[in-house]
């Protein structure tokens, strides 16, 4: 069933997604809208899709898209590109240029398709295209069958080729096997504006004897069109089996995405597990279920298993009673189950049992809960059957009427004794003040006298030390 699973995965249509995009656009932050250049070699891709020239098109510049099994380029998904500089399509399977397929590119300066499958067929259509793109300047065609293989006297010079080859007309074993020998002489003559082709700089004389002699390679060129002798020849290659093969690739590329997908589930495995939403709302439900069960049954425990901070409030607003639960900001709500009953209030949070008793009756009909957009915290506002219970704490009630409370907690003997207790009374008439003789008073002046000048002395002799220790000056202090 797993293996099932992964080959079909491996058999959709992969295209460039936005993901993508952003993990290779690390050198840019992650941002996708503003992209100059993007790297998506490697990645088993079989076409390019809308997204990515809608996304950042308009500033694309350079696009890296060899080595994936990319077969065709639409119109519908490279029209977008009008700020690109340089295509590379090397190692794809692009075996036809669709009609103004590449015409929308209009700043298109270099253009990789090194061994793709594009046959001579496909030749008229893929010099129409760039022919059109008038900042076109280098091309590389290598390793297609249109360009064929290198024959025993290529490597002379181009120029005396062309000389020595009076008689034009080709052996079948050349058309079939060896492609067309003179695809590149067609492409310089088609495309005046090319100024490189597979890496070489194209001379001007080159130029001139490829348009000289450009009627006869257009009706050579119809010839092989009608001659059905190359195609079937490719398709033989192709069933043998050659790494070469757009469908040897294609089989490569799905084997070497279904080694992806099982490696990343290997490594998934040994790493813990993260819940996601649904399971987490799953888990909720079941939760909910069974504590709801637990209340019709009359099995009711105070308990707080999410050990959320919670408090009450009966001030803030009169005749009503305040729960706030301190909850995650990006908690999501569905995860929060509330059932408030006039003597307890029950909640299932994340799966997790508040429940709690209240400390006055409410009615739980016209009870209103919110959550704060800040702060996530929720907040559940009930109002009281008697709006006055627990109106005035026992605080509050002494500091009111202190003296007849008090009163009348006592018995009447206690009551007794704290009232005489609050007449004044002259603490003077408690202790009998001796008789002294006018001898002994003026001896007692004296002695307190004496004790005071000398306190005055000792102050006096410290502050001067303390002024001449800390003063910076020569001159004496002034004294008063």
């Amino acid at each position: 069933m797993k293996m099932k699973n992964v080959l079909s995965t491996a058999s959709r249509r992969r295209i460039v997604t936005i993901e993508l995009m952003r993990k290779r656009a690390e050198h840019n932050e992650g941002l996708v809208s503003d992209l100059e250049e993007l790297a998506l070699h490697q990645e088993d891709l079989e076409g390019i899709g809308p997204i990515l020239g809608r996304t950042c098109g308009k500033t694309l510049k350079i696009l890296l898209l060899q080595n994936n099994i990319i077969s065709s380029l639409p119109y519908s998904e490279m029209k977008f590109f009008k700020s690109l500089v340089y295509l590379n399509l090397a190692l794809n399977n692009i075996s036809i240029i669709e009609e103004r397929s590449l015409s929308g590119c209009e700043s298109l300066e270099k253009l990789d398709l090194t061994l793709n499958f594009l046959n001579v067929k496909a030749l008229p259509l893929l010099v129409s295209n760039l022919a059109e793109i008038k900042s076109f300047r280098e091309l590389y065609m290598v390793g297609n069958p249109c360009m064929g293989t290198a024959a025993p006297n290529d490597d002379l010079d181009h120029e005396k080729q062309w000389d020595e080859s009076d008689d034009y007309e080709e052996s079948d074993e050349q058309k079939t096997i060896s492609g067309w020998k003179y695809c590149s002489k067609y492409i310089i003559a088609k495309l005046p504006q090319l100024e490189k082709l597979d890496g070489r700089i194209i001379s001007r004389s080159e130029r001139i004897k490829a348009r000289q002699r450009l009627p006869e390679m257009e009706k050579d060129l119809a010839k092989l069109m009608a001659c059905d002798g190359i195609i079937q020849v490719e398709n033989e290659v192709s069933n043998s089996g050659t790494i070469h093969s757009p469908a040897c690739r294609v089989q490569m590329s799905d084997e070497s995405v279904t080694r992806k997908i099982e490696k990343e589930k290997r490594a998934k495995a040994n790493q813990p597990h993260y819940k996601g939403e649904a399971e987490w709302e799953y888990d909720q439900k079941l939760a909910v279920e069974r504590e709801r069960e637990r209340e019709q049954a009359g099995i009711l425990r105070q308990c707080n298993e999410g050990k959320w901070n919670f408090t009450f409030d009966e001030e803030s607003n009169p005749g009503h009673l305040l729960l706030k639960v301190c909850l995650p900001r990006h908690l999501s709500s569905t995860l929060i189950d509330l059932d408030v009953h006039p003597t307890y209030v029950s909640a299932v949070i994340k799966s997790k049992v508040l429940k709690l008793v209240l400390p006055a009756e409410v009615k739980s009909e016209s009870s209103v809960a919110q959550r704060s957009s800040a702060t996530g915290h929720l907040v559940v506002t009930m109002p009281k059957v008697n709006p006055r219970e627990n109106y005035l704490s026992p605080s509050c009630t002494v500091r009111e009427e202190p003296s007849k409370r008090k009163l009348e907690a006592r018995t009447p003997w206690a009551r007794q004794m704290m009232e005489e207790t609050n007449s004044c009374v002259n603490v003077k008439s408690i202790v009998n003040r001796p008789d002294l003789s006018k001898d002994q008073e003026q001896h007692i002046v004296e002695i307190i006298t004496h004790r005071k000048e000398a306190s005055e002395s000792n102050h006096c002799k410290n502050e001067i030390n303390r002024i001449s220790i800390d003063s910076d000056s020569d001159e004496p202090p002034d004294y008063v």
